[in-house]
C-alpha cells in the first residue's frame, strides 16, 4: 500500500509515549511536492540505517519542527496528553494548511483544521516522516542517555 502524501499538509507523530524510561518526542513535517517518497513509511517498520537515510532526506527537503519533551513534563501532564500539546506546537511552528495526527485524539490548540488518523505512520507520508524525526531523536538521546547511564538504554 502506498502512503498518501498531501502537499498542504503537516503531519505529526511521537516516540517514546510507551517506554518507562527516556524523554518523550515529538515531530511535524511538511512534505512538498515533488518530494521522494521512496522507502518512506511508518519508522518501526524500518531498520536504523534506512531511518537515519530518510532522517537527512526529510531534514534537508521537507519543512520539519522537533520537540523533546522531559519525563518530568510528561509525568505532570500524562503521555497522552504531553505527546498532543508537543504535536500542537510542533504542527503550529510550520502554519500548514491543515494536519493529520497519528492515533485517535487531536491537539485542542490548533488554527487549521485537523484529522486523527489511527495508523497514521502507516497511511499518510507526512505522518510516516514525522514518525522517523520522532524516532532518530529519540534513539540518539537514549544512546547518549545509555553512555552516561550505562544499561539505560
Amino acid at each position: 500500500m502506498s502512503l498518501i502524501h498531501d502537499p498542504d499538509a503537516a503531519g505529526a507523530d511521537e516516540a517514546g509515549r510507551g517506554p518507562l524510561a527516556g524523554p518523550l518526542v515529538v515531530a511535524a513535517v511538511r512534505l512538498p511536492n515533488g518530494f521522494d517518497l521512496t522507502d518512506l513509511n511508518d519508522s518501526k517498520k524500518l531498520d536504523a540505517a534506512t531511518r537515519e537515510s530518510l532522517e537527512k532526506r526529510i531534514k534537508e527537503g521537507t519543512e520539519w519542527a522537533i520537540e523533546v519533551i522531559p519525563a518530568s513534563e510528561v509525568d505532570r501532564l500524562n503521555p497522552l496528553r504531553a505527546s498532543l500539546e508537543g504535536m500542537g506546537r510542533c504542527l503550529t511552528r510550520l502554519s500548514p494548511m491543515k494536519a493529520y495526527v497519528d492515533g485517535n485524539a487531536l491537539p485542542k490548540e490548533l488554527t487549521f483544521p485537523a484529522e486523527a488518523v489511527v495508523k497514521g505512520d502507516g497511511k499518510m507520508a507526512c505522518i510516516a516522516a514525522a514518525s522517523i524525526l520522532a524516532k532518530t531523536e529519540r534513539d540518539r538521546l537514549m544512546v547518549a542517555l545509555a553512555e552516561v547511564y550505562p544499561g539505560y538504554g
